[in-house]
């Protein structure tokens, strides 16, 4: 299992989990877990090799209400989806899409005229992140690609 947060430690509880697959979401029961670097290593029920082939590509997912509580200043990746982006108080586009880089995290906009472009989520490019307004505001376009 490749975590969208290496560093979250809420998928090795194995607690309320979800699986979600091609065929749609079901609970599962997660019998262990061990951590390998940046991967975790899952026992999902999966009786043989094919069982387990079967599995790839599916989702774990975790009901937001099991989710640990933010601090102030903090967001979720999944609360930017949807969100407008702004500059200067013109809209720029909306966001559509997370891209999770191994050194930052980038949001992939998508403009009225239906480009895509990808905004890095850090510093200098980012002013405000508003997820209870679904407003991002950034300080120059000069961040996007």
């Amino acid at each position: 299992m490749h975590p969208y947060w290496a560093e979250g430690e809420t998928l090795e509880r194995g607690e309320g989990l979800w699986l979600r697959t091609a065929e749609g979401a079901r609970r599962i029961a997660v019998r262990s877990v061990r951590r390998a670097n940046a991967v975790l290593l899952m026992n999902l029920g999966a009786d043989d090799r094919d069982a387990a082939e079967a599995l790839r590509g599916a989702e774990l997912c975790v009901p937001r209400a099991e989710l640990p509580e933010l601090e102030a200043g903090e967001y979720y990746l999944v609360d930017l989806i949807g969100a407008r982006v702004e500059h200067a108080g013109e809209l720029v586009g909306t966001v559509v899409e997370l891209r999770l880089h191994p050194s930052v995290d980038a949001v992939v906009i998508q403009t009225p005229k239906g480009k895509r472009l990808e905004q890095v989520l850090a510093e200098p490019w980012i002013v405000s992140v508003d997820t209870a307004a679904k407003i991002i505001q950034l300080s120059s376009l000069d961040g996007l690609i």
